[in-house]
């Protein structure tokens, strides 16, 4: 009698601990239940007992110290929910991306976010509580040991079931077969809580990164001249936009009238076939301002802004992109660094509507200002826009509410709900129309002062908008679309600037349809300028009639090279 009661306190032991693991590890149930990647009901099995498997590996070696081991899943345990809260809105667990978005929000980035989702919010805040009290009344409950040969047996077939990881074939995104470690690293980067330690890992490689950047615009060594008819005042202004994609600009071809001033303008070039280096500002950016072609690469040389101001020109970095959180040491800090000034103009410090204070029509009285105040005759301007930005709405005055209806108004409209196409299509192309309006407006006053000028707008990445069965909502996606490849590049000269370079200005028409990737940027802004230095490439140059058209690659969120010419056929 007393075994039995002695056998059944130690099963129940047992199960307290069984629940408590249940509860740490909760987010790879959800995810392997509601996921739409996994569609069988064998791989949806297979993904819980290979993530579950995973991490009692090591039970083995804490069969008498169990309680130890089980202890370091207490933060996770409480983090579950929100991790689930993640896969509820998006179908999929956290990235590295989406883990370092997260460190570096502010509160009212925060709150726009989850906007539409105030009870859910609540209940994942709530959960997170009860998750915790309960994974550590059941560790209280549970045994302080378990057997030996049971824990080896667990730990053994967790080891054969991640092993078997390596010996199944997945089909990639891109039609081809994907390696095995590729296949490894997919599955364990969603076993959570590996896969947030993981991304947190990676998070703070990249911080490495950023001091490596820093340390090569200290040690500026290259050697730089410049050629042709140089005017004694120079004005020269790169736009960036942000979410902006090439199909819905009416000067491409869209069926809505959506860029009307843009396409009233003189002496101005739009390029058709322009493939986004990224699919994120954080990662497109580097690319474009460094001209490397990976991303890890783009840390290791000085930017653009860096070569205008070693060549004399003055510089200045206006952005109305919002500020980040304390963790924001990135590349809108680094980057923005190489500027003789910087000017942020929102900071969105809290307030839900914060977001939505400063239209980008903010950036263009310090813009006159900079100008009329500044004694130096060349100048190089970085305009950082909000552009066409998720919720694209907010990115625009009512005035512009054109194409209806809206989301204008509608405060409860979740993120990631298709049936909002519509109202979202529409917020966003009336989003577009604004952008057109601002561009003409620094295009006529850059035109207004009669000096040598250009302006150059190009988009960091495109933007996804439930355009197809995949319901791809967005940018940062993990699937990359035509929508978010295809991004506008357009470049307006002065009459000045035709007189001075008309072989530069014949070189823009001739490439106007020519393949052109997001990495061409830096090299075409040099061109543009005649700046030349030791390694200057101008195949990669629009301005110039060398321009040739190489393999063309994406980065998505895993830092990864998808094709662009089968995007943008």
């Amino acid at each position: 009698m007393r075994e039995t009661t002695a056998s059944s306190i130690d099963i129940r032991k047992s199960l307290y601990l069984f629940s408590a693991m249940l509860i740490a590890l909760s987010p790879n149930i959800y995810y392997g239940v509601t996921s739409r990647e996994i569609t069988s009901l064998w791989r949806k099995c297979a993904f819980i007992g290979f993530s579950m498997g995973l991490h009692l590996i090591p039970a083995a070696f804490f069969a008498r110290r169990i309680k130890w081991f089980m202890a370091a899943f207490i933060p996770f345990a409480a983090l579950a929910p929100l991790d689930m809260f993640f896969i509820y809105l998006y179908k999929y667990p956290p990235t590295n991306s989406a883990l370092r978005d997260i460190l570096e929000t502010n509160t009212g980035e925060a709150a726009e976010f989850i906007q539409g989702f105030h009870a859910v919010a609540a209940m994942t805040a709530l959960s997170s509580l009860a998750f915790a009290a309960g994974f550590i009344y059941c560790l209280k409950k549970g045994g302080s040991s378990v057997n030996i040969k049971a824990a080896a047996g667990g730990s053994a077939i967790s080891i054969l079931v991640t092993l078997m990881t390596f010996l199944t074939s997945m089909q990639g995104s891109e039609n081809k077969y994907v390696s095995r470690m590729e296949v490894f690293e997919t599955r364990t980067g969603k076993a959570y809580p590996f896969g947030v330690i993981t991304h947190l890992t990676r998070f703070f490689i990249e911080r490495r990164q950023l001091v490596k950047h820093q340390m090569a615009v200290e040690n500026f060594q290259h050697k730089i001249t410049r050629q042709g008819d140089i005017a004694e005042n120079e004005i020269y202004v790169l736009v960036i936009g942000e979410a902006s994609r090439a199909a819905n600009y009416s000067i491409n071809g869209y069926k809505r009238n959506t860029t009307p001033k843009l396409a009233a303008q003189t002496s101005l070039t739009s390029f058709t076939n322009v493939c986004a280096p990224a699919t994120e500002t954080r990662t497109s950016l580097p690319l474009m301002l460094t001209g490397a072609d990976s991303y890890g690469s783009a840390y290791d040389r000085p930017g653009v802004i860096t070569f205008f101001r070693k060549t004399g020109f003055k510089t200045h970095w206006i952005s109305n992109q919002i500020e980040m959180g304390i963790y924001d040491k990135s590349v809108k800090s680094v980057f923005t660094d190489e500027a003789d000034s910087k000017i942020v103009l929102n900071s969105a410090k809290g307030n839900i509507k914060d977001n939505a204070i400063y239209y980008d029509e903010a950036i263009i009285p310090p813009l006159k200002k900079l100008i009329s105040e500044t004694g130096n005759k060349k100048l190089f301007f970085v305009l950082h826009t909000i552009g066409n930005h998720y919720r694209y709405d907010y990115r625009y005055p009512d005035n512009y509410d054109i194409f209806k209806p809206s989301m204008k108004g509608k405060d409860d409209v979740k993120i990631n709900d298709p049936s909002t196409k519509e109202i979202k299509i529409n917020s966003y192309d009336n989003s577009v129309l604004y952008v057109d309006s601002f561009l003409s407006d620094v295009v006529s006053y850059i035109a207004s002062l009669h000096v040598t000028a250009a302006v150059v707008f190009m988009a960091d990445h495109g933007e996804d908008v439930f355009d197809d069965d995949r319901n791809l909502f967005g940018h940062g996606n993990k699937t990359v679309s035509k929508y978010v490849a295809h991004i506008p590049l357009i470049v307006w000269v002065s009459d000045e600037y035709i007189k001075r370079h008309p072989d530069k200005t014949a070189a823009l028409a001739l490439n106007k349809d020519a393949k052109i990737s997001g990495g061409f940027l830096f090299q075409s802004l040099l061109d543009m300028a005649g700046i030349t230095y030791d390694g200057a490439d101008l195949t990669r140059s629009i301005f110039a009639d060398k321009l040739k058209s190489g393999k063309r690659v994406i980065f998505n969120t895993s830092y990864q090279a998808v094709d662009c010419e089968g995007l943008l056929q």
